[in-house]
């Protein structure tokens, strides 16, 4: 099970469990559609579960991923 957080809009009244269809658009040339449940929600944020990222998705969304935890932490050899 794979995880990601967004911003609680703040009219948004949905609870834990509850399934949406998450878009995460990136740039002008990547959204990934998933399937996902509410994991958790507080004041400013909602955490989102989904299991499956669609297989044509997965290089791209690991490579952004990658790049941003470089960022993060620098790996060393």
């Amino acid at each position: 099970m794979r995880a990601c957080r967004s911003t609680r809009p703040g009219d948004w009244n949905g609870h834990v469990g509850d399934m949406y269809a998450l878009d995460m658009i990136i740039g002008d040339d990547l959204n990934i559609h998933v399937d996902a449940t509410v994991a958790r929600v507080t004041a400013k944020h909602i955490g989102f579960a989904y299991a499956r990222i669609p297989p044509e998705k997965e290089v791209p969304l690991w490579n952004l991923l990658g790049g941003y935890a470089d960022r993060l932490e620098k790996f060393n050899d």
